[in-house]
């Protein structure tokens, strides 16, 4: 306690000294001194705790150096506030009693809030007054003064936080999706991160997912974070919050664009298939799930014309691949509990468009048509028949109705005609032995429609029914 105050004292004396250099004006070596300072306590500033006296010292500071410099149109304060806000970034580091003070400062608050709106605008508006120069040390001390941020709404705080609260109140939208469509990603990472930490508070967190605006706001804003080079994982881990509760998936995907609405998707299946991966029920609500699948069998419902299959734009072809992705996560986790899983009008899609689609990729002339921007051996075709065989083995699964829908509307035959036409596909072949196997097991009708199409089949196609048959039984023995 004795050396922790010490420090302190000599924390306070050193900023009473900036202080006067401030007033003199003596900006180099003010800039020097404050370099110094922050070097000296990067490791012990946190287990100093500071006295509103000390807060009011750094905020004179920050406000004589903010004043002046835009009174004069200097521009080498950056790199004192740069300082500033790390030395005020390694104070808040795992130091609640730190935070809890500078949360009563509201005055500096909202001078640090003004100035990083005021900043981000000028970022944002890249004016050409500012030279490269100027502009990396603005960029970097906005950076510094998210970092501040970014550790004063950090840890695991109770809900109600007033730090994270008054942060969340003055930090607002406009901001946050200015700093999101910067060109630096640190920036990026720590705005959304500031995002994710507030909304971890239950009330920030209603707020935002009960203001629909709001919400297409923020999504569009993160989806678009996520569609650059170097992506946050924050950016995912905020996404993933929204998601696990229930929020109006079918109107945001009618409010964002459809590129985003696709990223969206994809982030959905991102996290289905980790909960497969670890073995645990899928953390997306049905709520979320169920708009997700009308709007699969809406596109399904459309690609039953052939025209539209021949004709379908790539972009729209994306969308449905993600869908389709989306439900064979789904429809893959076995503790899956969704009453949509039962739907027929869904198999009964799904097999027909895999017919429709097989029928048309089986026409020569038409296959370079249905060809969009995939790696040379997989079209379009092989892309979407994979995915709609393997839904279809992933709702036959130990449903025996959805079995016996299958004898119905011919899907077993497809099924095998798939294998055989398109053997030489791995990805397609593995999945139509799967589905093969979930359609006959325990269901004597489908075992009788393949007896007989076995014994229908001329005598140069045993090869093949023989492969059939010793690759259903390596399935039946795993």
């Amino acid at each position: 306690m004795a050396e922790t105050s010490i420090q302190a004292e000599a924390l306070e004396e050193v900023l009473t000294n900036c202080i006067l250099g401030c007033q003199k004006q003596d900006w180099q070596v003010l800039d020097t001194v404050i370099d110094l300072l922050v070097r000296t306590y990067q490791v012990d500033a946190k287990r100093i705790t500071l006295e509103d006296a000390m807060i009011q010292k750094v905020y004179l500071l920050f406000s004589k150096v903010d004043y002046i410099t835009l009174k004069d149109h200097l521009n080498f304060h950056y790199s004192i506030n740069a300082n500033i806000f790390r030395l005020l970034r390694n104070c808040c580091a795992g130091s609640p009693r730190n935070i809890e003070l500078l949360v009563r400062n509201t005055k500096f608050l909202d001078a640090i809030i003004c100035w990083l709106r005021y900043h981000t605008n000028k970022l944002s508006n890249d004016t050409e007054e500012e030279n490269d120069s100027n502009h990396d040390k603005m960029l970097i001390a906005v950076k510094c003064c998210l970092q501040f941020l970014a550790n004063a709404v950090g840890g695991q705080s109770q809900d109600g936080d007033p730090m994270k609260r008054y942060i969340w109140q003055n930090f607002d939208f406009n901001t946050q999706r200015k700093l999101l469509n910067t060109d630096c990603p640190g920036v990026r990472k720590i705005t959304t991160a500031i995002i994710y930490n507030c909304m971890l508070d239950d009330g920030i967190f209603r707020s935002v997912v009960d203001e629909f605006p709001i919400l297409v706001s923020m999504i569009d804003g993160i989806i678009f974070e996520l569609r650059t080079d170097h992506p946050s994982e924050w950016s995912y881990f905020i996404l993933q919050r929204i998601l696990e509760h229930q929020v109006a998936v079918g109107d945001l995907l009618q409010n964002i664009p459809m590129e985003r609405s696709i990223n969206f998707i994809d982030v959905m299946t991102n996290m289905l298939t980790q909960d497969n991966a670890e073995n645990r029920a899928p953390r997306i609500s049905e709520y979320n799930l169920i708009p997700i699948f009308r709007l699969l069998k809406h596109n399904l419902v459309d690609l039953k014309i052939e025209k539209s299959v021949q004709e379908r734009k790539p972009r729209n072809f994306e969308l449905i691949f993600a869908l389709l992705r989306l439900a064979c996560e789904v429809t893959a986790n076995e503790h899956s509990q969704y009453s949509f899983l039962e739907d027929e009008e869904l198999f009964k899609l799904t097999s027909t468009v895999l017919q429709i689609i097989h029928k048309v990729y089986k026409q020569s002339p038409l296959r370079e048509a249905l060809r969009i921007d995939f790696p040379p051996s997989f079209s379009a075709a092989m892309q979407m028949k994979k995915n709609l065989v393997r839904l279809i083995a992933n709702l036959a699964y130990n449903r025996p109705a959805m079995q016996n829908l299958a004898n119905k509307i011919d899907t077993v035959p497809l099924i095998l005609d798939l294998a055989h036409y398109d053997y030489q596909n791995p990805f397609i072949r593995e999945w139509a032995i799967v589905a093969t196997r979930n359609l006959l097991k325990d269901n004597p009708a489908n075992q009788a429609i393949v007896r007989g199409i076995f014994n229908a089949c001329a005598a140069d196609q045993r090869s093949i029914r023989e492969q059939i048959k010793e690759r259903l039984a390596e399935q039946n023995r795993l």
